[in-house]
């Protein structure tokens, strides 16, 4: 588990606090299956690269994690969940992350905080994960994992710097980056955005999301 530090002139100048999605907010549905995958990027918020690693999995798959966002809070608390993660609740987590950062975390959940836990249950059973969850899981906390506090659409030079250093196929959830708050970019952005990214990550496929 390692984080990159980068200059400071490619850090979002965000508010301390901020909220930040601990929970799916899109389908989690149209995940398919690749078993070939094995280096999965994503943005912090939610577990649908989680459960997308979980349905390719099998025994002795080795496999890595980027984990990239604009808003340092939610690099942060990603990192926190992944020590913790399945050893605790979701609410246990989230409960003692926001005790000890009171005055810098605000996270956000669309529903009660009681009902964390039973919704991720849900989802792992209506994915069928059910019964390899656990095994699934010790192996992710191995996982070799980055941690990118990076605006990756103004900077996608060095996002495409760090992650073509690793030589193998690549899955990115990019969910909503384009249209995000006040962050709203145009189809043509993101089309040389990504054509950007597969020139130097030929072995790459990509997964948009949003509300």
């Amino acid at each position: 588990m390692s984080t990159i530090l980068l200059p400071k002139r490619v850090l979002v100048n965000a508010e301390k606090k901020f909220m930040v999605y601990i929970n799916n907010t899109e389908s989690i549905f149209s995940i398919t299956k690749d078993k070939e995958i094995n280096h999965y990027i994503s943005v912090c918020s939610g577990f649908k690269s989680i459960y997308k690693c979980a349905i390719d999995w099998y025994p002795g798959k080795e496999f890595r994690f980027t984990y990239v966002d604009i808003i340092p809070t939610a690099v942060n608390f990603r990192r926190y969940f992944d020590k913790f993660c399945y050893d605790k609740k979701l609410s246990e987590i989230y409960s003692a992350y926001k005790k000890i950062h009171q005055e810098t975390i605000g996270i956000f959940y669309n529903t009660c905080l009681q009902k964390i836990d039973n919704s991720i249950d849900e989802e792992i059973e209506s994915l069928g994960l059910q019964y390899t969850w656990d095994a699934f899981i010790k192996e992710y906390r191995k996982a070799p994992k980055l941690y990118l506090t990076l605006d990756i659409i103004n900077h996608v030079e060095i996002l495409n710097e760090i992650i073509s250093k690793f030589d193998d196929n690549k899955w990115f959830w990019y969910s909503n980056i384009f249209n995000w708050h006040q962050y709203v970019y145009s189809k043509e952005k993101k089309l040389n955005w990504i054509e950007c990214i597969k020139d130097h990550n030929p072995n790459i496929k990509f997964c948009e999301g949003g509300l």
